[in-house]
């Protein structure tokens, strides 16, 4: 079977700017695009950038920017599919062999707006050098050289500006990235005129977005290729179920009119308990959860949902240790964790822990640590179940150290890996679960100081799970 073929289609305008080609934009911000376009509420066409120097861009390129998207929930109690061929994508760029390349789509007068996700990971200040002819490593970097570019080329024309819309999951993540951003064009000494188009002009909002993609079909993908009549290796599954929730307070995002489609596109005033919400019950859920699920041998998010001691785990560490510290209303919090935990019970999304996994030490100082400090601070008491998760996940990181490992993959910063190989290399040689926490629990806190006693508390943790494995641990919290 062949990679499939572009349809004859008209010639849309270039006006989504996309850094990031993995599964999630490709199931999501693609998706909407394609999906608004078919209604003839859009009319827009996707350059699509790698952000890191390894990736899927090439594979994109080489099918001609197309690629599957197949969504499957439940409806009325019935199993639903729904296959989408995505063809928005006119422009798939590796910016570290095509860096003019990537400067180019600054000078195109059409593009609108900027989407990525680049993990939490991904927004975060690097000191760099500005080099105008390679690429930076840092997402942020990469965006102020776009910009300055585009300044430059329009001559600091107010209407060139665009509008920014990062997917991260880092709290008010387009804040984040616009201070970065102007904390770069200041570093490099950019014009004064530059840095003020760039505030005034350019707009970065914080978002939040929700749906459940797993990724490529491993499983499936042969049965899929010859019911589609093509190979398809960028295919990706994802849940029916979508939200996509923009702090717009003036309306500003109007033109983005997704919502005509029949899409869940939501502009809201304050941002913040929504993705409090979101973010602490079902990525929270997810973190919180996968590392002692990995460690026990489960392979699934619906494995672990089912599974007779963590999905039960999981149900308490929401409704007792997350729901009761959050701003929204606590019975509609909790009609939506149990939604998520629905969803997460889907037959049809087979995602995967490891996948989840990727990235663990900085998605649980956005998705798990807030949720420690709170009940920390609620009840002067650690919470029991976040608390182990916290020393699972440490847990899960002694792959690190390659003279230790325990056969399970371990994607992650380098920094992050070398630290846990060496806390765990020392641990071999002293035995001591408390150095141990130490060094690994102020990572996974990130700039936030651990609350008073986790170290110790986590050290215990630690060892309970080296002896007795984290089924038995979880099984005794259950208990308690």
């Amino acid at each position: 079977m062949d990679a499939p073929r572009r349809p004859p289609l008209p010639q849309r305008p270039l006006r989504v700017l996309q850094i990031g080609e993995g599964n999630f934009l490709r199931c999501f911000v693609g998706w909407m695009i394609e999906t608004a376009n078919n209604a003839a509420v859009m009319d827009s066409a996707i350059a699509v950038v790698q952000p890191l120097p390894e990736g899927s861009i090439e594979t994109l390129r080489r099918q001609d920017g197309l690629y599957t998207v197949i969504l499957k929930g439940l409806r009325d109690g019935a199993l639903q599919t729904e296959i989408t061929l995505i063809t928005a994508v006119q422009a798939a760029i590796d910016p570290y062999t095509q860096w003019q390349e990537f400067l180019a789509l600054a000078r195109v007068p059409t593009i609108r707006w900027v989407v990525s996700n680049t993990t939490e990971a991904g927004i975060v200040y690097q000191q760099c050098t500005m080099t105008p002819h390679s690429c930076p490593q840092s997402f942020p970097a990469k965006l102020t050289m776009l910009l300055y570019e585009r300044f430059t080329h329009f001559g600091g024309a107010a209407e060139a500006g665009l509008h920014i819309l990062p997917c991260e999951l880092n709290a008010s993540n387009g804040s984040t990235l616009r201070r970065i951003v102007l904390r770069h064009a200041e570093d490099w000494q950019l014009s004064a005129a530059f840095r003020t188009w760039l505030a005034e002009s350019n707009h970065f909002f914080n978002t939040l977005v929700d749906r459940v993609v797993p990724g490529y079909p491993r499983d499936e993908a042969q049965s899929l290729e010859q019911e589609l009549g093509y190979r398809d290796r960028l295919m990706v599954v994802g849940e029916s179920f979508h939200s996509w929730i923009i702090e717009d307070p003036h309306n500003l995002t109007l033109d983005l009119c997704l919502e005509k489609a029949g899409l869940a596109l939501t502009r809201v005033a304050d941002l913040g308990p929504y993705r409090e919400r979101k973010v602490r019950i079902l990525n929270g859920a997810h973190t919180g959860t996968v590392p002692a699920a990995l460690l026990a041998g489960l392979a699934t998010v619906q494995q672990m949902a089912e599974h007779e001691v963590f999905g039960a785990l999981m149900r308490r560490m929401l409704m007792d240790e997350i729901i009761p510290q959050l701003r929204l209303d606590q019975d509609e919090s909790r009609r939506y964790a149990e939604d998520v935990l629905t969803r997460f019970a889907n037959p049809a999304i087979r995602h995967y822990l490891t996948d989840i996994a990727l990235n663990s030490v900085a998605k649980f100082a956005v998705r798990v640590a807030p949720s420690i400090t709170a009940y920390r601070q609620a009840h002067a008491a650690l919470p029991p179940i976040l608390s182990f998760s916290l020393a699972a996940l440490i847990s899960l990181y002694r792959a690190c150290d390659t003279s230790q490992a325990a056969g399970q993959p371990i994607r992650d910063d380098e920094r992050v890996t070398e630290t846990c190989a060496a806390a765990w290399s020392d641990f071999s040689r002293h035995g001591d679960y408390v150095a141990l926490s130490r060094r690994l629990v102020p990572p996974a806190f990130a700039d936030r100081e651990p609350p008073a006693g986790l170290v110790e508390h986590v050290a215990g943790l630690l060892a309970q799970i080296e002896r007795d494995g984290t089924v038995s641990v979880a099984r005794s919290l259950l208990a308690g």
